[in-house]
Order: C-alpha cells, then structure tokens, then sequence
C-alpha cells in the first residue's frame, strides 16, 4: 500500500548487480487506477520509488495514440494518459529532463549494498503454495516484502540473494563474494527449509568473519524427502555450530512487532551492521540509495510524501576531506552543500515529493545552494481572488473567490479541467517580503508578478523567489493553475470511455487551497 514498486523490483535489481548487468528497465506508470487524476507529482513520487528500488531505465506505458478525430479523450488504454489532449502535457517535459538526468547518471553508477537478505521463498512455497509474483496473494513472513525498504530507510544497502548465489561466493576477510558485490551481513527471515551445502556455505562465511543473523528463527529442515531425518538433523547441527562460533558472529534476533523501520534500526545498532549515512531520525516517506560512481559516493535521497515535509539531519559514510554537492537533476546545476561543521554532516530539508541527488566530491569551491528554512511564519495574503477560467472544452468564465479553497469544492468548478488565473493586487515592503509561498497546491503552477513571470513548480513546496521583482506598495500577482483532467471526465455522464476511467474515483483535490504567505 502506498508504493509505486513491487517486491520484484529489488529482486530483478539484485540480480542485476550481481550479474553485473549495468541497465535494470521497468514498465512504469502502467496506470489502471487514477489515470485521469494522475498529477506530475504522483508521478515524480512513483519513478522516485523506483530508481530507489534499484531500476534505472524507465519504460513509461505508455504514450496514448489516438486519431483526432475519435470523441475526446479518444482512445485510451491504461497508462497515465500521457498525450497532448492532457491539460498537464505542456509540462511533461519538467519530469522528462528530471528522470533523464537521474537515469542517466545512476546507469553509470554501482548501486552500494552490505547486507545479504536469503528470502524464505522454499518455506513460502510450502505453506502457501507458489504465488505469482508481482503480485502475491500470500507471502511468509508477513513483513517479508517491506524488508528491503527497512534496510534503505535506515540508510543501508542490500541485495536478495539466492542458496546458489551463496553456494557460489567465496568468503574471506569477513565478506560474502560474488562477482563484483561482496556483504558483510546475510538476513535470513524466519527460514525454516535449507539446503544442506547452502548450510555449510553459511557456515564459511561465519567461519571468515562474516555476520548471520537468523530472525526469529534457526533452520531446521532440509530440501530433500530423502534420508529426511538423517538429513534434518544435520541442517540443525550446521546451524547449531554455526550459532556457537567464538566471536559471536552469527546471532538469532527477534521478529519485527510492528514498525519494520524502527525494529531494522535498532537491530542496525545492537549488531553493529554500518550504514552508508545515518538519519537522525527515520520517517516511513523517507528512503535513499547509496552508489559509488567513478569512486566517488553518491547518494540518492527521496520523499515520498505527498503532503508530510520532512527534516533531518544526515551523516554519510564517505571519504575524508570530500565535500557534499548538490546535483540539481531539474537544472543540471552542480551546487556546493552548506555542511554542519563536519564535511559528512548536512541538514536535509525534503518538502513532499522532493528529491536530491547528493555527491561527494574533492573540488571544494564553487556556488552554494540555497537552503530554504522550511516552517517560516509570515504574512498570510487575505482577501478575495478573481479567477479566471480557461476551460479545456474551449469555455472561458471568471469567478471571485471570497477566500482559498479545493475547487472541486465549488460546483461551478468541481468539474473542470484547464487552466485557472488566480489575480490579486497586493501591498508589499521589498525589505521584507523576499518568497510568495503558495501553501497548498494541487496542480502546477507559474507566477507571474508585476508582469515577470518567475518560473514554474510541478511538484513539492511552491515557493517563489520575488526578491528581484517586489516593488513597493501595489503589486500585481498573478498566479496560473494548470489542473489534472480527471475530474472533468467524471461530469460527462454520457461519455462512454470517461466514465469506465473515473466512475469508480473520487473527485481529486484541484488549485489552490494556500494558505498564501509573503516570507
């Protein structure tokens, strides 16, 4: 619930990296749900989700082909409508260029992973039959596919790995090695069914220095119907022997009892296991990955939150002496991170669905980003609005608004789709007034004020940069919408194909809610 990936994501993307496959394509956006209501923000929220699963070429489904002459919205099969029909498509370009840079440069990068994960899939099979991935009606244990993200989200790295990929590494120098990806660490979940050569190879990563940790449970059957109790009891022996090394290597820990993320993090600290940076604090929208590019650490950080801004402090595990940039992957820009003292240290403000790609690097000079301090007070813009409507059916209206509010709320607007003017003139200082924040918006959104329009926000924080352009006493504010289509499909009732694509959704929350503050 609440994902864009599913559990085969990571499992395609560890086989990937251990077979040193460079590229790792999904079909995305394969929209059956809300295709209609889909915001470039649900969107950037769902392939942010999935280059944190590993993949790194996106194949969108799909671009809409239609005549032109086929009644609107013409001829639809899934996807998130992507076609020039969508009032959104203008700005389809601002998603494009971000997913391009950041598929761009994680192709060229090796995704960082320490810990093993030997997911218990004989046992699944057993108890619940072979399930269909990706989408699995049973799973065993019940917190099995959350596993991976509990590891990413406490700043870590893993990879799934199979009984003949562990029969096949070599280990020493307490590392499992296969190919090019070595772990430190191997999870086994609640693994109740075990190969015996994958016993013994277990067994030699203990024996090298290796960490295994059993959860919640030890294995005690084998794969085999054959000599089954000759054959049990020397699973149980292995494992016995494994637990009672010196060194204390391999440990059994508790199930999780709730918060996944939590229970990873405290087993992250009690067992030792490093992290490639460590939050302060987690959050259930936060997830990173790790990867080193050229020798250098890159770290790719999200939130997956469409209404939750989150703020924490971030200690990497990189080289000394390396300086944090930002690598802007909307610009291209490459800008130096200001740091908490320490070099590793920075402070990460994340507004929902925002994203940021951070790189350690050597060069020490150059422009500082900006950071903006989220959860200022400031004069909140009252008053009336005149909206005008620019209706995607070719309709144009106005309407005044005594105070901001969800149009789909209104029902002279609750079924429109287009563009909206929100215009206002408004008293400012320029000594004091620096950024307009818009609050709330659902829709993208372009500002435009004293007639220099000031750019464009698809996503996140719609906050703008007036410093330049504020002039004192009256200023024209102008500030333009852009809303999804869906909600118009579902006023037209007569409108076969509409219909069968909004009938079953709710109306989604368009324009804007603010409140509008001068900062």
């Amino acid at each position: 619930e609440g994902r864009g990936p599913r559990m085969c994501n990571k499992y395609v993307s560890s086989a990937a990296a251990l077979a040193g496959k460079k590229l790792v394509s999904c079909e995305e956006i394969t929209n059956t749900a809300m295709a209609f209501m889909a915001t470039l923000e649900n969107i950037k929220i769902s392939g942010d989700q999935s280059n944190i699963s590993g993949v790194n070429q996106s194949i969108l489904h799909g671009y809409n082909y239609s005549p032109l002459d086929a009644p609107f919205p013409g001829w639809v099969r899934y996807g998130a409508y992507f076609n020039e029909r969508n009032t959104w498509w203008p700005y389809f370009k601002k998603w494009a260029d971000y997913k391009a840079r950041i598929s761009y440069l994680l192709q060229s990068a090796t995704p960082q992973a320490n810990v093993a994960i030997l997911q218990p899939l004989i046992d699944l099979w057993l108890k619940k039959g072979p399930q269909r991935d990706p989408f699995p009606k049973e799973w065993y244990p019940e917190y099995q596919n959350n596993l991976w993200e509990a590891v990413n989200q406490n700043g870590g790295g893993c990879d799934y790995v199979s009984e003949n990929i562990i029969k096949n590494s070599r280990f020493e120098n307490g590392q499992m090695i296969y190919n090019q990806r070595s772990y430190d660490t191997l999870l086994l979940p609640e693994i109740e069914t075990l190969d015996i050569d994958t016993a013994k190879a277990i067994a030699d990563f203990a024996k090298a220095g290796g960490k295994i940790v059993y959860i919640a449970k030890t294995p005690f059957k084998s794969v085999s119907y054959e000599n089954i109790q000759e054959n049990d009891a020397t699973i149980k022996r292995i494992t016995s022997d494994v637990l009672s090394l010196p060194g204390g290597n391999a440990v059994e820990y508790p199930a999780p009892n709730g918060d996944v993320i939590k229970w990873y993090g405290k087993m992250q600290q009690d067992l030792s296991i490093r992290p490639y940076v460590q939050f302060d604090q987690t959050h259930k929208f936060l997830n990173q990955s790790s990867y080193q590019v050229g020798g250098k650490s890159l770290f790719f950080i999200a939130n997956a939150s469409l209404s939750e801004h989150i703020s924490v402090e971030a200690e990497f595990r990189v080289a000394d002496k390396l300086v944090p940039w930002l690598w802007d992957a909307e610009t291209g820009k490459r800008l130096l991170y200001p740091t908490n003292g320490a070099l590793n240290k920075i402070k990460l403000e994340l507004p929902r669905s925002a994203s940021v790609l951070i790189m350690f690097d050597e060069k020490q000079n150059g422009e500082f980003y900006q950071t903006f301090a989220h959860g200022q007070t400031g004069a909140v813009i009252e008053g009336s609005w005149l909206l005008k409507l620019s209706h995607l059916n070719g309709k144009s209206e106005t309407l005044e608004l005594t105070a901001l509010e969800d149009l789909t709320k209104i029902d002279q607007t609750k079924n429109f789709a287009g563009e909206v003017l929100y215009e206002k003139s408004i008293d400012l200082d320029p000594e004091t007034s620096k950024y307009i924040d818009l609050g709330n918006v659902q829709g993208v959104s372009e500002l435009t004020l004293n007639g220099q329009n000031l750019g464009v926000k698809w996503y996140g924080d719609h906050i703008y940069d007036i410093q330049n352009t504020v002039q004192k006493g009256s200023n024209e504010l102008s500030i333009k919408v852009t809303t999804i289509t869906g909600n118009y499909l579902k006023g037209l009732s007569d409108n076969e194909v509409a219909q069968t694509w909004t009938k079953h959704q709710d109306y989604y929350p368009m324009g804007i809610m603010g409140p509008i503050k001068v900062l």
